[in-house]
């Protein structure tokens, strides 16, 4: 993990020396070799395919409630992609075709290892994964895309650390880690397994603050292909490729999620452990309030009040 902070650090250095000054409102500009060190360290950190083992393991490791300080530290990335973007995005407009490919399957693949995981944290550990690279798709896809990057990263925060908190409960209360003990929970702690469903439903873009992330992200991809002089995306001309590409990474979530929600606490008891015990209202209660606040987020006043806010924040950039 020291990786990503030491590439970021030199590039930031290199940033500075050209520009005389590290204020980033002071940057003019910014060197595709410094572009290039930043942009390697953050999908460490992101991560994307390829340089992801280190994030499912760390969810598997780790204890539950450190892990969602890792969500706002993983989001983070993204906002460093962002925040030099804004200063000058030559880079990401040099190179946005391979960068969307690879994160469009860092994406996917994530999406379907969800599958064969069996450890319910390590499982959430490649959502996030999946997650993340939503974010480096919107990065690449102009203005639009933009606010979907803030907005998808309030998202999976929300989504996220609502099932990792479910994941903590089933712990706590059963000492559950792996999914083949799982099954019929629902029965005996409704309270997590209706906040899980909140969960999600935030990951999957269904009735949440998700769902106005992923519409800037399908806005952005026809701002930016579907236009006389757009690019062409791995050889096809025009927006539907990339437009079906990143649909299909949407349904994927909703997909995993569901299926594994009916996984963990539906079906048949696999354990003879899973008796009825009292949920204290300290295990979701929080999730709850997490939860209506990503219902919230949705509907008016407060969305057009957020999507206004995100682009003063980010610079007006939408148009």
């Amino acid at each position: 993990m020291l990786i990503p902070g030491v590439l970021a650090l030199f590039s930031f250095l290199l940033i500075g020396s050209t520009n005389g000054t590290l204020a980033l409102s002071g940057l003019k500009e910014v060197s595709m070799f410094a572009w290039a060190i930043l942009f390697i360290g953050m999908i460490v950190k992101i991560p994307a395919i390829g340089l992801h083992s280190w994030l499912p393991w760390t969810y598997e490791q780790s204890p539950t409630p450190p892990l969602g300080l890792l969500i706002m530290s993983d989001g983070l990335a993204g906002y460093i992609l962002l925040r030099i973007y804004l200063v000058d995005p030559s880079f990401i407009e040099a190179y946005r075709i391979p960068i969307l490919a690879y994160a469009l399957f860092s994406a996917i693949y994530a999406g379907f290892s969800v599958f064969r995981q069996t450890n319910y944290k390590r499982l959430l550990g490649y959502s996030s994964i999946s997650q993340m690279n939503y974010m480096l798709v919107a990065l690449c896809l102009g203005s639009y895309g933009i606010m979907g990057l803030v907005i998808q990263f309030l998202s999976h925060s929300f989504g996220k650390s609502i099932l990792l908190m479910t994941a903590g409960g089933v712990i706590a209360l059963y000492g559950m880690k792996d999914l083949k003990d799982m099954g019929g929970l629902h029965d005996h702690m409704p309270e997590i397994s209706n906040a899980a469903v909140i969960g999600w439903m935030n990951l999957g873009g269904i009735l949440t603050i998700g769902m106005l992330g992923e519409f800037f992200i399908l806005r952005g991809v026809v701002d930016t292909f579907l236009r006389p002089d757009s690019p062409s995306f791995l050889g096809w001309t025009g927006s539907l490729p990339i437009i079906l590409a990143v649909i299909f990474m949407f349904l994927l979530s909703v997909w995993y999620g569901f299926y594994m929600l009916r996984r963990i606490f539906y079906g048949r008891p696999r354990s003879l452990k899973s008796e009825k015990k009292h949920v204290s209202g300290y295990l979701y209660i929080p999730l709850f309030i997490i939860g209506l606040l990503s219902v919230i987020f949705l509907f008016p006043p407060v969305a057009p009040a957020l999507a206004k806010g995100v682009g003063i924040i980010i610079g007006g950039v939408i148009p």
